[in-house]
């Protein structure tokens, strides 16, 4: 995805309490400056490819339901069209 293609996520409150929660436990872990910073990098690296994944999966999910809805409409005018009046329900055929 381009930059000015990309799409900003609001973040609700129960994600910076969440994410509060989450910097206070790393920090009890004691990790040295530089595996802290790579734990949180991860960190910050999963929750944006899991933005990224489901954004995706619900992108396809409409896209498919239009799509098998649209495809039916479609059939059926040209159904219509060709067969004018004598058309038979593809409904029953199917």
């Amino acid at each position: 995805m381009k930059k000015s293609e990309e799409i900003n996520i609001e973040r609700s409150e129960e994600f910076f309490d969440i994410a509060k929660e989450v910097s206070e436990l790393v920090g009890f872990l004691g990790l040295q400056k530089r595996k802290n910073d790579e734990l949180v990098k991860k960190i910050v690296q999963l929750i944006e490819q899991a933005e990224k994944d489901s954004y995706r999966q619900g992108l396809e999910t409409g896209l498919k339901h239009n799509f098998e809805g649209l495809k039916d409409k479609i059939i059926d005018e040209l159904e219509s069209e060709i067969m004018g009046s004598e058309r038979p329900n593809r409904k029953l055929i199917q």
